[in-house]
């Protein structure tokens, strides 16, 4: 997203894009122009907008717009029930609730194409300061349309460092951006989290988003807010499909993997209205209220897995899952019903691993030496849970 503090002297949207390797731009009318298509249906750049960008290609562009600084008393429109484009016409930074100061009530949630959020209701305020050059999608709180202009008067920029250490280390990359986002704000996690713990975003089953927990987060200093990153298809235009992401009204899917357990826990959540339900609608926020539970996010089953390769010579693994947490034992006996070896011996194990756990048996028994040939029956017993399998050691 990006916008224009000046008003240059040929203001149309081909002479000011024109050093770009151009895929396609689009304003929040759903006007495009698109070059390699001959479509041009934004004509010039208007004082106030802002421009959603998308190049032909990969890696970063620059460009340089040259004129006379833009009219600050700009009364600039921002539209009920739509994310609206605006424009930032200052000539320095300032901070994000100086930009709205007196519109806190107004504003529902600021956003930019880096899926940093302003939500003065909550207190959000990862979007700390506004930039020349950049573009902010702005979503109204209420159902009338408001008049927005910048106060001349305002300060610069002072923002510090104790915002921008909690953020960083909150953030993760593990999803690439796409510009486009659904913001998930968590006004209460209780239950099974600790510092240290990562929080995730899933969307049919996908990984959308994830942040680190920390401290500040588990004492109320820092609010917990989990940016998902959604799906873009520009294919229409020759670009890209960038499909890592959540698509149009996916169900919101939470998790925490705890790292003291190992493995990812169910989150019970609770949002505050329908639309909040799914990635995408309404304002595309939204709050929960959610507890971490003791239990698997994705339940498994009671398992014992054919041994592989089976026949064998030297050696076989043993892959096996739980249905719930607690002590195994695997072990190995010949067709007489003796004890051959025991692989696992009263061993805890944790409920929730979805590719399991597995062992190696290197066809020696209990005393160090080599099995005979012949038919095995392996047995794993977990509480009051038993399956049996055989096997094959060959000469």
């Amino acid at each position: 997203m990006t916008s224009f503090n000046v008003s240059p002297e040929d203001a149309s949207v081909e002479s000011v894009f024109d050093a770009l390797d151009l895929l396609l731009v689009k304003n929040d009318a759903s006007q495009y122009f698109v070059p390699n298509f001959g479509v041009n249906q934004i004509g010039s750049i208007a004082t106030g907008e802002g421009y959603q960008v998308f190049l032909d290609g990969p890696g970063s562009q620059s460009f340089l717009t040259e004129g006379m600084p833009s009219d600050m008393s700009t009364v600039i429109s921002l539209d009920a029930f739509t994310f609206n484009m605006l424009g930032y016409l200052p000539q320095e930074c300032w901070a994000t609730d100086v930009v709205f100061a007196g519109h806190e009530d107004d504003i529902l949630v600021v956003k930019d194409d880096g899926s940093n959020y302003y939500v003065p209701a909550f207190g959000v305020a990862t979007l700390s300061e506004m930039c020349p050059g950049e573009g902010y999608s702005v979503f109204i709180n209420g159902s009338n349309d408001i008049s927005f202009t910048y106060d001349s008067g305002a300060l610069a920029s002072t923002t510090g460092g104790v915002e921008d250490s909690r953020k960083l280390r909150s953030q993760r990359d593990d999803v690439a951006l796409t510009g486009e986002s659904h913001l998930i704000i968590l006004e209460e996690l209780l239950g099974e989290v600790q510092e240290g713990d990562i929080l995730r975003a899933y969307a049919n089953g996908k990984l959308v988003g994830s942040i680190n927990i920390i401290s500040e987060h588990l004492t109320g200093h820092y609010e917990i807010t989990l940016p998902a990153i959604g799906s873009l298809d520009l294919s229409e235009y020759n670009g890209p499909d960038l499909d890592h992401g959540y698509d149009l009204a996916d169900a919101i899917d939470i998790r925490l993997y705890s790292k003291a357990k190992g493995m990812e826990l169910a989150v019970e959540k609770e949002l505050d209205n329908a639309y909040a339900l799914t990635y995408g609608t309404g304002p595309k926020m939204s709050v929960v209220t959610a507890e971490v539970k003791d239990a698997p996010a994705i339940p498994t089953a009671f398992a014992l897995a054919q041994n592989h390769p089976n026949p064998f010579n030297p050696s076989t693994t043993i892959s096996y899952n739980v249905e719930q947490s607690g002590y195994v034992n695997l072990k190995i006996y010949d067709v007489m019903g003796r004890l051959v070896r025991t692989l696992v011996d009263n061993k805890y194990v944790s409920a929730g691993h979805q590719v399991g756990y597995s062992v190696v048996w290197n066809g020696l028994d209990n005393h160090g030496q080599k099995a005979s040939a012949g038919l095995y029956i392996y047995r794993l017993q977990s509480g009051a849970m038993t399956m049996t399998n055989k096997m094959i050691l060959l000469k």
